[in-house]
């Protein structure tokens, strides 16, 4: 069995395919659909010296996690997990980018590259997702997300609880983000009115501009 994860307060520099290719704290029989898993319910000492269910926050930098077979994410931070810091890593072709929904919370997800996936992100309460770049494989949006929510509401309902967007980059075929619950204000207007501070949109990179954004997100 796999350790809880407050024995490995950082993930770094490694990569990773699959399925499931490194987990936390669930089972390989939960959550087939993603590349890393996690539960944050363990009660220890080590945040402030302090017994406390609430973790130190964990750093997940500088991989390249592939998502395989369908994968649904490539980190799942749903179910209760928080307190992850990601951050400069790759994540590339599984359904969805950030995914941190029923229940999941206090997921920061900064400076990452999301390559061909259909949804850059389902937010949960005081998430952050900032200066990011998502390549948005055509067609976009998956089940439950449009390619891209911004701060907007979706049909699913309103943004999370002290969500946190802006300065990202969204790629997709047409160079066009369109947000709200019927898809109907650009993202350039919505930032124009004081929303997602800075995200702007942009056509799909060439193979040679992707190489070399993840060869500099991996310091390689």
């Amino acid at each position: 069995g796999a350790l809880p994860p407050e024995y490995c307060l950082w993930q770094r520099r490694g990569l990773c395919e699959g399925p499931v290719c490194c987990e936390g704290w669930q089972s390989l029989t939960h959550e087939r659909t993603s590349g890393l898993v996690e539960l944050s319910r363990y009660i220890t000492t080590i945040r402030n010296g302090t017994a406390s269910i609430l973790p130190k926050p964990r750093t997940i930098t500088r991989n390249m996690i592939i998502g395989t077979y369908s994968s649904q994410e490539c980190i799942d931070n749903d179910d209760g997990s928080a307190w992850y810091n990601t951050t400069h890593n790759v994540l590339a072709y599984a359904q969805y980018g950030m995914k941190s929904d029923f229940g999941g919370w206090q997921n920061h997800h900064t400076h990452n590259l999301y390559a061909y996936v259909c949804s850059c992100y389902g937010e949960g309460a005081d998430d952050v997702f900032t200066n990011n770049t998502c390549v948005v494989r055509s067609g976009g949006g998956c089940q439950f997300w449009p390619p891209y929510a911004s701060d907007a509401a979706t049909r699913s309902g309103p943004p999370a609880t002290n969500f946190l967007v802006g300065d990202n980059t969204v790629c997709t075929t047409s160079g066009n983000v369109t947000v709200g619950p019927y898809r109907n204000i650009s993202l350039a207007d919505w930032v124009a009115a004081g929303h997602d501070s800075n995200s702007v949109a942009k056509t799909l990179p060439s193979d040679d501009e992707l190489r070399q954004q993840v060869r500099a997100m991996l310091v390689v």
